[in-house]
């Protein structure tokens, strides 16, 4: 994954929050498209022996692009990315 950091749209801060750590609901929550759900597949290492897999939850893809979760997604990450430059301005300033 240190190679998709400096491209995850999200920004690298989410994904080395997680790091070390299984990020499954993590993704889940934020609600990926079907592409972001592909690109993940190329990532996948293993699961873990005793783990049952969870279901994955259906991302709206093409036609559900503008319904349910993608749309808060648009929303919610640019607002938690300004929270985050934020604090970082007023804390390194």
């Amino acid at each position: 994954m240190t190679k998709f950091l400096a491209e995850h749209p999200g920004g690298e801060e989410v994904m080395i929050e997680v790091a070390g750590m299984d990020a499954s609901d993590a993704f889940e929550d934020i609600g990926h498209s079907n592409g972001a759900r592909d690109m993940l597949a190329k990532y996948l290492i293993g699961e873990l022996d005793g783990v049952p897999p969870k279901k994955q939850k259906k991302s709206g893809g093409a036609a559900g692009a503008g319904a349910g979760g993608g749309s808060i997604t648009k929303v919610l990450v640019p607002v938690i990315m300004m929270a985050v430059i934020a604090f970082l301005v007023q804390k390194f300033m």
